[in-house]
């Protein structure tokens, strides 16, 4: 690890230390034995170091599955005159057992469903039924950590069946239900991260193949956030053959022109690994819509699920999400950034020239 990697995780936490409260909030952090997410300032007592781990916005912190802070409420910010409401609406979704509608919410704040969907998508980043699957997913993985049987945990968390769990969770957990319970137990990866032209990428291995390439602003973010998921999981360093690999990943990193074949090990749906195998055939230099993939796959009424399928994808790169656009040609968001979006295709379109 650099020296400035480490400086960079030391101004943080010297930050969240000083309990200096600022209103141009630049980072976050998640408090990984507790699963709240902050921001500088809080009044909540100091975690331990190795129990942080720091966030560039809030959309990312929930995604990860970190809950907001009661008494900061990193989701607001001050002076917003929304703000009130934001709160109101984490409130109620979270405390609801199962998963409220935008009407719900309307008659309980006296919002439209409209206004609501479009203000807490503006200030959060993410839509309501967004934060719900994540509330609902970390409760869950809660459950799971209880030692609570996979059944159990799926009805406490909310969810309706357990079709609806494996067809969804699983690719959140990044393994089956049963395996998270033990939070990876018995679960091998070969794990490194390594700078880039798109910031950090980190790279993961099974005996099968790639299984993550996770791209990022910082080692110890992308570190962090992977050892959360597989707490109790053999994390180990790569091998000379792994390495070999990794010259060959961040070459295409660079030069997306290249032709590469390499073993990749792929966890998801029947559903999900077509739209992710359509996407692999997606011509280096062109773009498609989701309407294009659905049709391409034999589902031309399941744009949202291919949609959902591109976010749930977790080897960028060589599984190039990027390359889906909306159906008026504009960039549709990204799990990695809208601004790495951009620099990929820019990349992809100077080079095919």
């Amino acid at each position: 690890m650099s020296q400035y990697k480490k400086d960079d995780f030391s101004i943080k936490y010297a930050a969240i230390s000083s309990k200096e409260f600022k209103e141009d909030v630049t980072f976050y952090y998640g408090v990984k034995t507790t699963g709240i997410f902050c921001k500088p300032g809080c009044s909540s007592r100091l975690p331990k170091p190795q129990n942080v781990v720091f966030f560039n916005n809030t959309m990312n912190a929930v995604q990860s599955g970190f809950r907001p802070c009661k008494r900061c409420k990193p989701l607001t910010e001050p002076g917003n005159k929304y703000s009130g409401l934001i709160t109101t609406i984490c409130r109620i979704i979270e405390e609801s057992e199962e998963e409220p509608t935008l009407k719900q919410l309307s008659n309980k704040t006296e919002y439209s469903e409209t206004s609501i969907q479009k203000i807490f998508k503006k200030i959060t980043g993410i839509s309501p039924k967004e934060y719900a699957s994540a509330i609902k997913a970390q409760r869950f993985k809660d459950e799971l950590h209880k030692g609570s049987s996979v059944t159990s945990a799926i009805y406490s968390a909310g969810y309706g069946s357990s079709s609806r769990v494996y067809e969804n969770v699983k690719n959140i957990l990044a393994m089956s239900p049963s395996k998270y319970r033990d939070s990876g137990k018995g679960v091998e990866l070969r794990v490194e991260v390594f700078p880039c032209i798109l910031g950090f990428v980190l790279i993961a291995f099974t005996d099968m193949g790639v299984s993550t390439i996770e791209l990022g602003d910082s080692e110890e973010s992308l570190m962090s956030l992977f050892k959360l998921k597989f707490e109790n999981g053999k994390i180990k360093g790569l091998t000379f053959e792994d390495k070999k690999m990794v010259e060959i990943i961040l070459s295409k990193i660079e030069n997306p022109d290249e032709i590469i074949d390499i073993p990749l090990d792929i966890h998801g749906t029947i559903f999900q690994k077509k739209v992710w195998n359509a996407l692999r055939n997606i011509p280096f230099g062109e773009t498609r819509t989701y309407s294009d993939i659905a049709i391409q796959i034999g589902k031309p009424k399941s744009v949202r699920a291919v949609a959902n399928a591109c976010g749930k994808n977790e080897i960028a790169i060589l599984i190039p999400c990027h390359r889906v656009v909306r159906k008026n040609g504009e960039l549709a968001g990204y799990k990695w950034g809208k601004e790495r979006k951009v620099k990929l295709l820019d990349n992809e379109k100077n080079r095919k020239i």
